[in-house]
């Protein structure tokens, strides 16, 4: 009787224990809900819903649209203007004195429209042999343009309005750049380079096999990321890494930070990850203006950021839940900041809007 007892006891102690230890983590879970809540901003009607395109610069504005919408938004001392091409936008890219939109009424059948700055209108592209054409970016005052017939991927560079192809039979053209008289034209299978778009060569350069998601020239030094979390930067012939992870996936996302009253940089990328609060963007720290050899890239809210360490818990009751595939710091050329602010920080969510960092807060533009 007294061996039962003894069982009966024991039970009822391990009960409570546990019973109190669950009311702590649920407490402390409703802590961190409630921390949350008590930060996160107050929602608001975004100027461009959904899935925004790609940021741009063009003509000393920032240009962006909503992914099936028929207008493009300007961004330019401090006001909005609109510009229509004349169908659904899928995506953007400009030059020094073009704006192009990749426009469609059928997926399967787009357009590329051309805006002359100068001239104010629209042009039509000659496609030529691309037959769908689906991603658009610039370099060195060129466009280059992803197109995909069937299941074979091309890509192609705007010669004087007719598109002519650069590389054949490769895969989805994710981004390019521009250094030292060669193009980097960053795609699924890694990233190409060559100096005569006419003769361009066919096999990526070593250290990029993968899918290149995006690329950019910070201050002279080539840098790419790819979808399995490397940071990749070109040297000598080849792209070495500066960091890998596997806790989150690179959008394609770049931009190069300038701190407001300083010299320091930082390079900003675009993030997905598989977390509530796992998505936003990171910042690498740039040493001498460029990427170091080798460095891991954190959330924003150090001593060094785009965030103020004071204004973090706003950022990850904000943006940090959306994945992030496009951002700009907009440039004191378009827009000069009252005494005390900062630039305005633009961001591309996937299905949340368009987001802006104004003020210490990070919410949807409105």
């Amino acid at each position: 009787m007294r061996k039962t007892n003894n069982t009966v006891f024991r039970v009822l102690i391990y009960f409570i224990f546990f019973t109190l230890l669950f009311g702590v983590i649920i407490s402390c879970n409703q802590d961190s809900i409630f921390a949350d809540i008590s930060v996160e901003p107050p929602p608001v009607d975004p100027l461009i819903k959904g899935s925004p395109t790609n940021i741009v610069l063009f003509d000393d504005v920032i240009c962006v649209a909503g992914i099936g919408a028929d207008t493009i938004h300007s961004y330019g001392s401090g006001k909005w203007t609109t510009l229509k091409p004349g169908k659904q936008i899928a995506a953007l890219a400009a030059t020094s004195t073009h704006l192009y939109a990749l426009v469609y009424s059928d997926m399967m059948d787009t357009e590329l429209r051309c805006y002359d700055g100068a001239a104010k209108t629209w042009t039509t592209i000659n496609k030529g042999t691309a037959v769908s054409m689906q991603t658009l970016f610039s370099a060195n005052d060129h466009l280059f343009v992803g197109a995909k017939n069937g299941n074979t991927w091309s890509i192609y560079y705007d010669n004087s309005g007719t598109l002519v192809p650069v590389i054949i039979n490769i895969a989805e053209l994710n981004g390019a750049a521009f250094s030292a008289s060669n193009y980097f034209l960053a795609t699924g299978n890694g990233v190409y380079m060559g100096n005569n778009l006419s003769a361009f060569p066919a096999d990526i350069i070593q250290g990029s096999a993968g899918n290149i998601k995006g690329i950019i020239n910070v201050n002279g030094v080539i840098t790419a990321v790819s979808r399995d979390g490397r940071i990749l930067r070109y040297d000598t012939g080849e792209f070495k890494i500066v960091s890998s992870t596997s806790d989150y996936h690179y959008t394609g996302a770049m931009w190069i930070w300038e701190e407001t009253g300083g010299s320091n940089q930082l390079l900003l990328l675009g993030v997905q990850g598989d977390g509530s609060y796992n998505k936003g963007y990171r910042e690498l720290t740039l040493v001498g203006g460029v990427p170091p050899a080798s460095g891991a890239p954190v959330t924003p809210g150090g001593s060094l950021s785009s965030v103020k360490p004071d204004d973090k818990s706003r950022y990850d009751a904000s943006l940090a839940k959306y994945s992030v595939y496009s951002i700009l710091q907009v440039p004191l050329t378009v827009d000069t900041p009252a005494a005390g602010k900062e630039p305005l920080i633009f961001a591309s969510t996937a299905l949340n809007g368009l987001f802006v960092l104004k003020d210490g807060q990070w919410n949807a533009q409105d």
